[in-house]
């Protein structure tokens, strides 16, 4: 049994471009349902070639930066209109490069993932916008539980703030490192072609 690490991926742009990305997501998310279309969410966007072959695991990795694919109906999803946020767990680590691939498809739309692994104690923030990704972790392996506490407890609200300011604070680092990548890059994102 994995660890499982918690992800929060949310997607942004305009309109019309974020109609094209929601459009193929529900689509596939209506063939999963039908059961004409056995991918998950990560096949639905990237597929890979030979995934029943004796390095699957490794193809997952390298190209998905997790383990197993996301089935489409496990997804918790809100649409917003200038946003779609999706809520999925994956296995042992977050889907890194499945979110850098994303933004070389869709260059238009932003991508921000969340990521959480309680087990190994550590999260982050990735940002992916045009093929350039910058990724922010924090290792919370120095906060631990008391042993005697519990959900709702004083103490565990304590531990649980101590983590979520360090995520909050890997979520700064990288809107940061994504500024400076934009400054650098600064041709790469304009908008007047949009």
């Amino acid at each position: 049994m994995p660890n499982w690490c918690y992800n929060h991926l949310n997607v942004y742009g305009k309109l019309d471009f974020l109609s094209d990305f929601r459009d193929f997501f529900y689509k596939k998310s209506a063939e999963s349902a039908e059961g004409t279309f056995e991918g998950g969410l990560f096949e639905a966007f990237s597929p890979i070639d030979g995934v029943n072959d004796t390095n699957w695991y490794e193809r997952h990795l390298t190209h998905w930066g997790t383990k197993w694919d996301v089935r489409l109906e496990e997804l918790d999803v809100n649409d917003y209109d200038d946003s779609l946020h999706l809520k999925f767990h994956t296995a042992w680590s977050p889907p890194i490069p499945f979110v850098s691939t994303l933004s070389l498809l869709y260059p238009n739309l932003h991508f921000a993932l969340h990521f959480r692994e309680d087990g190994m104690c550590f999260g982050g923030t990735s940002i992916a916008y045009r093929g350039v990704s910058v990724v922010s972790k924090v290792d919370f392996s120095d906060i631990s539980y008391p042993d005697d506490c519990a959900p709702g407890d004083d103490a565990w609200d304590d531990v649980t703030e101590q983590i979520n300011l360090k995520l909050e604070g890997a979520e700064i680092e990288a809107e940061a490192q994504f500024l400076k990548e934009m400054l650098f890059h600064g041709e790469k994102f304009g908008y007047e072609d949009d």
